[in-house]
């Protein structure tokens, strides 16, 4: 006589491989999300390092962040720059803005460190 799997005993394991998967699942989403804030939060903390070091340089600051990707000569004929290879785009997929000398994601978790 052979020795098989009958499908009561496949169809449990199908459903205990479906309850693994529900509770494993969420956790790499959210693991997603949490790598995407982090990300954006430390793009936004070098901008602004890049803002204070530009300012510091000019004396005024800049009007918005592109200026941070090109030289500048400052009023005593002293060229300085680019204080950031390029303005990167946000993981949220939007860009960051620059108002009021406070850099910030368009997104909704808010990162304007």
């Amino acid at each position: 006589m052979r020795s098989a799997f009958t499908l009561i005993e496949i169809l449990i394991v199908v459903i205990l491989l479906g309850i693994l998967a529900a509770i494993v699942v969420p956790m790499f989403t959210d693991a997603a999300e949490d790598t995407n804030i982090a990300a954006c939060d430390t793009n936004v903390s070098a901008l602004k390092t890049a803002l204070q070091l530009y300012t510091a340089h000019m004396g005024v600051p800049p009007t918005d962040l592109v200026d941070l990707a090109t030289a500048a000569t400052n009023g005593a004929g002293k060229t300085n720059g680019p204080w950031v290879e390029v303005v990167p785009d946000c993981p949220f997929g939007t860009v960051y803005t620059y108002a009021a000398g406070v850099v910030s994601c368009g997104d909704a978790h808010g990162a304007t460190p």
